[in-house]
């Protein structure tokens, strides 16, 4: 932060000076005190209002110090282009919280009702990713592995997202962005951003696991394996016509945590209900290649025979 001050050549301060100058020099150093104060402020706060408000007033006490000057040449400005530097670097910083503030504005307006640029998965740190993915030793299985890591959420949340959408994987996930969420809260932090990642979670298990045995197919996870990944990952997640009560990933905390967050929905139910027609599909889909591998191999059975 570029910051002014102030310096009076020619005669030390402690001489004796009319009183209309130690008054202005008095009224300068006031101006001067203020004027830094509140650009420190601006510049370290994230609320916009209090930047906007800061920076006003720090250019309008910069305003009356140069009015001052410009009637008393003993008052010397030192710093000034400096400081007009910090004001344009704090304007600009503000503008772009304003600009990030409106598409995080978007961006949850959108989730709340299902438009699609909220729908895709959540993003991790791809260096994570690899780090931890690449950590899993060849021959140790990975729920053994991810235990290694309860007291690195992060970590454990990349490794679960890996295994995806085994159920297992799906509760590991939510076990660490639990943790994640409560340390953001700990910490006076927003966790909205983790909070629609659990959201999001719930969600896709919900879509896979509602109904959890199909008849003449078996678990339904079944069909989530062979359901390619950008398919269940970009499934809508409107939280004010899904809610939240069923959604067996969901524990009280988390849902109390979203109610707070989001407030009421107008219904509640599963995210299979919410996605019949996909999820219909999906299983009309699985026979018919069911169908067809339990017709190859009584083929393959038939051949053997014959020979």
């Amino acid at each position: 932060m570029g910051l002014f001050d102030f310096f009076k050549p020619g005669k030390d301060p402690a001489e004796d000076m009319s009183i209309s100058l130690t008054a202005a020099v008095d009224r300068v150093q006031q101006l001067v005190r203020i004027a830094n104060e509140s650009l420190e402020i601006a510049h370290k706060s994230t609320d916009l209002g209090t930047r906007r408000s800061r920076v006003g007033l720090a250019k309008t006490n910069l305003a009356e110090v140069m009015e001052i000057v410009s009637q008393y040449p003993e008052i010397q400005i030192t710093s000034l282009s400096d400081f007009e530097k910090s004001i344009e670097d704090v304007e600009h910083e503000t503008e772009t919280l304003r600009a990030e503030a409106s598409a995080s504005e978007r961006a949850a307006d959108d989730f709340l009702t299902g438009r699609p640029s909220s729908l895709s998965g959540w993003e991790i740190d791809p260096v994570l990713s690899e780090l931890h993915s690449s950590a899993v030793p060849k021959g140790v299985f990975w729920a053994d592995y991810i235990k290694t890591l309860r007291d690195d959420p992060e970590g454990r949340l990349v490794v679960a997202r890996d295994y995806l959408p085994l159920p297992a994987a799906f509760r590991e996930a939510a076990v660490a962005l639990r943790a994640l969420i409560r340390g953001k809260r700990k910490e006076g932090l927003d966790p909205t951003d983790l909070l629609e990642d659990l959201y999001r979670l719930a969600v896709q298990e919900s879509f896979f696991f509602a109904v959890k045995f199909i008849p003449d197919i078996g678990p339904s996870f079944n069909i989530a394996s062979e359901l390619p990944r950008e398919v269940w990952q970009n499934l809508e997640c409107p939280y004010r016509e899904v809610g939240c009560d069923q959604l067996e990933l969901l524990n009280k905390t988390d849902k109390k945590w979203i109610e707070e967050a989001w407030g009421e929905p107008t219904r509640h139910i599963t995210a299979q209900a919410y996605h019949h027609e996909p999820w219909e599909s999906a299983v009309e889909s699985y026979r018919r290649k069911k169908k067809d591998r339990d017709e190859e191999t009584r083929n393959f059975y038939r051949d053997l025979g014959s020979l």
